[in-house]
C-alpha cells in the first residue's frame, strides 16, 4: 500500500505520485517477466585470472574493502584485480599492494549513468579483456554500481539486487538478496559476502586486516597525532574538549602534533600540520605511533598503517563500522559526542604508550556504558 501521508500536500504531486507509483509496477512487472525468461542463471567459477571490483563513496568505504582484495590476492596469488573507484577515494586503492589497475569514473558522470559508457576511462576498460567476474561490492542496492558492472566487460556480475525488483537487477547473474544484509554485521563482512555467493572464497574465511603500503617512519617517536576533523557532525567533539586533551597530555608530558585542524585559543606552542592532499595526510599519518581522532575516514586510515588509534564517536558504528583491527581503542557516545571525558582519553593514551597495550580487558574497544 502505498503511504500518500508522507506526500507533499500539492495538486501536482497528487497526479505526479500515483502515475510514477504505476510506472513502478509496470516496471517490476517487467523485471519479473524477463527473469523468469531469460536472466543468466550464476555457473561455477572453476579458474580466477581476473577479478573488477567497483567500489566508490568514501576513503573509509574503500579501506572496508581491501581486506576482501587482499585474501582473493592471498587465495589467488596470479590473480589480477582491477578497480572502478572515484577520484575521491582512489588513493586507496594505489597504495594497496592487491590492486593491479584502477579505472577512475567521477561521481558526476553517474548522475546521467545511462551515458557513463563514453566516459574515456569506461572506454580504457571496454578495451580489456573480459573479466571472469565483476563484483559491485556495496552492502546495499546501488542502482548506479549495477550500471558500472553492466558497462564493465565480464563473463559473470555479483551485487546487492533491490528489494522491491528492479530492471537494474538483471545486470547480476550472482544475486545477494538486500535482506540477506544484516544491518549488524560488520561492512568487511558484507563486502565479502558477494564473493562468498561466488564461491571464490570460503564460507568461514577469517579476513585480514586492511594495509595500506606506506613506508612508516623507521623511528616512530612516543608523540602521538591529533586529528579533529570529521566530515559527520554527530562525532565532532567540541574544542573544548580537544583542547583539555591538549591541556593534560602537556602536564603528563606527552608530545603531540595537530593534523588538518588546531582549535582556536590552544595555549600550547605545539605544530600544527596542514596536508596538502590525501596522499599527504596519510604520509603524515604513518609518522605516529598513537592517533587520536574523531569517527571517520581517519579512523580507518590510521589503523591500515599500523597506527594505534583512539575514536571518538558519536553515531553507533560498534558492530558495523569499527576499524577492521585490534589496534583500537572506541569510545562511543551515540548524539552524545561531548559527554566523552578528555581526563579518559589521557589516561587510555598515557597507558598505550607507557604499556603498549589499551586498558579497556578485550583490547578492542570501549562503548557507551563505560563512558557513563
Amino acid at each position: 500500500m502505498f503511504n500518500y501521508k508522507e506526500r507533499v500536500a500539492r495538486p501536482i504531486d497528487w497526479i505526479k505520485h500515483p502515475i510514477e507509483d504505476i510506472f513502478r509496477l509496470i516496471s517490476r512487472a517487467i523485471y519479473l517477466l524477463i527473469k523468469l525468461l531469460v536472466q543468466k542463471k550464476p555457473v561455477e567459477i572453476k579458474e580466477i585470472d581476473r577479478i573488477l571490483i567497483i567500489r566508490r563513496n568514501k576513503l573509509g568505504d574503500a579501506i572496508n574493502v581491501l581486506p576482501l582484495l587482499q585474501a582473493l590476492k592471498e587465495k589467488y596469488p596470479n590473480i589480477t584485480i582491477d578497480v572502478i573507484a572515484i577520484p575521491y577515494n582512489r588513493v586507496i586503492f594505489e597504495l594497496s599492494k592487491s590492486v593491479n589497475n584502477i579505472y577512475t569514473i567521477p561521481e558526476r558522470y553517474l548522475k546521467n549513468r545511462y551515458l557513463v559508457c563514453f566516459h574515456p576511462q569506461m572506454r580504457k576498460l571496454q578495451y580489456q579483456k573480459k573479466y571472469d567476474l565483476a563484483i559491485g561490492a556495496n552492502s546495499a542496492y546501488s542502482s548506479a554500481t549495477a550500471w558500472l558492472a553492466f558497462c564493465a566487460p565480464a563473463k559473470q556480475r555479483a551485487g546487492v539486487i533491490s528489494k522491491k525488483g528492479s530492471i537494474m537487477d538483471l545486470i547480476y547473474n550472482i544475486q545477494v538478496p538486500q535482506e540477506e544484509i544484516i544491518k549488524t554485521t560488520h561492512q568487511v563482512n558484507k563486502i565479502a559476502l558477494l564473493a562468498k555467493y561466488a564461491n571464490i572464497i570460503d564460507q568461514d574465511i577469517e579476513l585480514p586486516k586492511p594495509e595500506i603500503d606506506i613506508k612508516p617512519s623507521t623511528t616512530r617517536e612516543k608523540i602521538i597525532a591529533l586529528c579533529p576533523l570529521t566530515s559527520r557532525k554527530q562525532s565532532k567533539w567540541s574544542d573544548d574538549n580537544w583542547i583539555k586533551l591538549s591541556n593534560l597530555l602537556e602536564e603528563l608530558s606527552v608530545n603531540f602534533t595537530w593534523i588538518g585542524y588546531k582549535p582556536k585559543n590552544t595555549t600550547e606552542t605545539k605544530n600544527v600540520i596542514y596536508p596538502k592532499s590525501t596522499l599527504d595526510f596519510i604520509n603524515q599519518l604513518s609518522r605516529y605511533s598513537l592517533v587520536v581522532c574523531s569517527e571517520g575516514g581517519t579512523s580507518h586510515i590510521a589503523p591500515s598503517l599500523n597506527c594505534s588509534t583512539i575514536i571518538l564517536s558519536g553515531v553507533n558504528i560498534s558492530q558495523s563500522w569499527i576499524p577492521w583491527s585490534n589496534q583500537i581503542a572506541l569510545y562511543e557516545k551515540t548524539n552524545s559526542v561531548d559527554e566523552i571525558k578528555p581526563e579518559h582519553v589521557a589516561e587510555q593514551v598515557t597507558n598505550k604508550l607507557n604499556n603498549n597495550y589499551f586498558l579497556d580487558s578485550n583490547g578492542v574497544k570501549f562503548n557507551e556504558s563505560f563512558n557513563s
